[in-house]
């Protein structure tokens, strides 16, 4: 099975809401920032994955990584080269995530994102209501990514 890359448009923005629905996370304002999502189709347009980052003064806050099963690491590797090639192209300066998922950090962490402290990150991002991070327990992880 083929798979193709694409940066996505405003006519994803129902099928990416669909996608996204089906492992219960809701963005709200999406279609404000869909230009900023990356998605991974099969030969059939059927997506697959996807991943975006919302930009914050200059800053991009990763956002709805979500991916089907079948995928490999290595598909998760295209993906994520897609979307810091986009972050870069847009001019971000840096990317930021935030997980509750250990086992992720050493995959991210080859990705060269390193863990940072929360105060550690850009006031907008920190102060506005863009993720719970106001929930920083010591199971939520804050990564960096310098573009």
């Amino acid at each position: 099975m083929e798979k193709i890359v694409r940066l996505a448009t405003k006519n994803d923005v129902d099928s990416v809401k669909a996608f996204l629905q089906k492992v219960d996370i809701e963005i709200s304002g999406l279609e404000d920032y869909i230009e900023y999502f990356v998605l991974m189709e099969d030969d059939q347009q059927n997506l697959l994955a996807t991943v975006g980052f919302q930009p914050i003064d200059g800053d991009g806050l990763l956002r709805s990584l979500v991916v089907t099963p079948s995928l490999k690491e290595r598909d998760i590797l295209v993906l994520f080269q897609a979307i810091m090639t986009v972050a870069e192209e847009k001019g971000m300066r840096h990317l930021y995530l935030a997980t509750n998922k250990t086992a992720s950090i050493s995959f991210f962490e080859l990705l060269k994102f390193r863990e940072i402290l929360y105060n550690q990150l850009p006031s907008c991002i920190r102060e506005g209501s863009y993720i719970e991070i106001k929930e920083k327990g010591p199971s939520l992880h804050i990564m960096e990514y310098t573009l």
